[in-house]
């Protein structure tokens, strides 16, 4: 059992560490998991089962949010792609694989496995449309819709233990969905919504969620995009960011490692020009960084300091590879680089600017 006393403003806390912006959702989540807890450690309350679904665009934080959730509470973590499951009887994976996995998740034990935590992003592929060329592929996406239900509501479901597409000549186990928390995700592009801000069941259901679907999940969270002050936050504040695992790298290496705040602002400019919200920053962070790690442990001993500048990220020009001093007489104090920066031995503090 799940015996974690953690009231709903510990559980926010932890993800104020690990994500930022999103206060709503995150107060949405906490609550949501707290009822969860208390809905399994005490069966004769008989609550609803608290199934989330977030939606927002790309990069947001919908995924860490949940993969957060379940490290908190030590619990088995699956994700799946709703567009690559399907209904028996048609080309992909069987939804009961998603149970498969979570079993895998928790090493084959089956207790752990029936209290982890499912999250099944892509979710809005699922709607039905009122009219499509692809006749087929409405019905599949209702199927797969319909195909949840019993596992999401809680119910003993057979899985192949070995996974794979279920078939009724090998091995099946049951697995008690009771007490698995599921969480969905999706954009949602297009959802028009009754009440502003605020996403109703007829809100779903008239974008395509089939009213059976939409009632077993009874938490519903609207996530926005990140401003770009928010995104500035994600490079440097979360426990394990990606400057701070570069930073590690590079000290291993005997040499600290610090970012203008010209080029956090250039990091935060691209990330909006391509629309990937907080995911982008990864990829634009690790694209900078290749040439300082390819030409670093070359340098050994030779270099203290890797400065990484605007001309860094935006055209990928060299970073700024500070030569250690040799000791003659009276040391000479360091050259001071012409704009702040973040290093290794500090905290940014990043500005609150209006955006």
């Amino acid at each position: 059992m799940l015996t974690t006393t953690l009231t709903p403003k510990e559980i926010f806390k932890d993800l104020q560490k690990h994500v930022i912006g999103q206060e709503e959702a995150k107060k949405v989540l906490a609550v949501a998991m707290y009822n969860h807890m208390k809905r399994v450690n005490n069966p004769h309350l008989q609550l609803e089962k608290s199934n989330i679904l977030l939606i927002g665009p790309s990069g947001c934080g919908k995924t860490l949010l949940a993969k957060q959730l379940a490290k908190l509470f030590s619990v088995p973590f699956t994700m799946a792609d709703a567009t690559s499951l399907t209904e028996s009887g048609y080309v992909g994976d069987d939804v009961q694989n998603v149970l498969h996995d979570l079993y895998r998740a928790a090493d084959n034990n089956m207790k752990l496995a029936e209290q982890g935590i499912v999250f099944i992003d892509e979710v809005d592929k699922l709607r039905k449309r009122a009219t499509s060329a692809s006749t087929t592929a409405n019905v599949g996406n209702e199927g797969v819709q319909q195909g949840l239900l019993k596992m999401i509501e809680g119910h003993n479901v057979k899985m192949q233990e070995d996974g794979g597409r279920f078939n009724t000549s090998r091995p099946a186990i049951p697995m008690n969905t009771d007490n698995i928390l599921f969480i969905f995700s999706g954009a949602f592009v297009g959802l028009s919504f009754e009440n502003e801000g605020q996403v109703s069941a007829d809100d779903l259901i008239k974008y395509g969620m089939i009213p059976e679907f939409v009632g077993r999940i009874p938490v519903i969270s609207k996530l926005t995009d990140l401003t770009p002050a928010e995104l500035r936050r994600v490079l440097v504040e979360p426990e394990n960011n990606v400057i701070s695992q570069y930073t590690r790298q590079l000290l291993a290496d005997g040499m600290t490692l610090s970012f203008t705040a010209g080029a956090l602002d250039a990091v935060v400019e691209e990330a909006i020009k391509r629309k990937s919200g907080a995911r982008g920053l990864r990829s634009i962070i690790e694209k900078a960084m290749l040439n300082i790690m390819y030409e670093a442990p070359s340098l050994q001993g030779e270099v203290s300091q890797v400065i990484v500048t605007p001309e860094t990220i935006l055209s990928g020009g060299k970073a700024e590879f500070k030569k250690k001093r040799k000791s003659r007489g009276r040391p000479r104090k360091q050259q001071r680089v012409s704009e702040p920066s973040y290093s290794s031995h500090q905290t940014a503090k990043v500005e609150e600017r209006a955006c």
